[in-house]
């Protein structure tokens, strides 16, 4: 998403200027993998399978290398800040600088229609870019609301399974809910879909 939101920032104020070539995409590509894969590599060890009273569970434990209870916190903590409040305040400064941009911006020599019509044009977009940080935000919260509550709450607070599903669930749906957001609001995102399932289904 903040890989994104550089792009469109990069795209809308500077126009001429090919800031993101192949070259450069594939290596954020790879560095938005290897950063996924390095914040989660610490439970391929804390992870552990757990058998008791003939039920077998996966549990996370941090010893005998770490000490359980603050290396939850820790880890918790960094998750919270490089998965959500970070990527959340890049996506958030750089739409509403986009935002701002096309509200503000005139096209040279264009008559009222012209005019009415790029406004109208920046309008649903920022509608759009509002409703992305919106659904992000949304979306991430409870997951890391839950994780608090759980680990930094005194005494311990217990959480309803039914909540953790729900907090799971939604994170990893802000991954599907964002494609129909862009179908709703952006028409070249629209006609290029139906271009590829168009060569997918109805090859020439």
């Amino acid at each position: 998403m903040a890989c994104i939101a550089i792009d469109r920032f990069c795209a809308t104020l500077f126009p001429y200027k090919k800031y993101i070539d192949q070259r450069r995409c594939n290596i954020m590509i790879g560095l938005c993998w290897f950063l996924a894969v390095l914040l989660q590599s610490p439970t391929l060890y804390a992870m552990k399978i757990s058998v008791a009273a003939n039920q077998t569970s996966c549990i996370e434990d941090w010893e005998p290398l770490f000490d359980n209870e603050s290396s939850l916190k820790i880890y918790t903590v960094i998750l919270f800040v490089s998965m959500y409040l970070f990527p959340l305040l890049v996506i958030a400064i750089l739409y509403t600088a986009i935002s701002h941009f096309l509200w503000r911006h005139k096209t040279p020599g264009s008559g009222l229609a012209k005019a009415r019509k790029d406004r109208s044009k920046a309008a649903k977009v920022i509608k759009m870019l509002v409703i992305i940080v919106v659904v992000f935000a949304a979306c991430w919260l409870l997951i890391f609301v839950i994780q608090f509550l759980q680990f930094f709450a005194e005494p311990r607070c217990g959480v309803s399974p039914y909540l953790s599903f729900t907090g799971f669930f939604l994170s990893h749906a802000n991954s599907a809910v964002n494609p129909a957001i862009y179908w709703i609001f952006n028409d070249n995102f629209r006609a290029g879909f139906k271009q590829l399932l168009r060569s997918w289904f109805c090859p020439s």
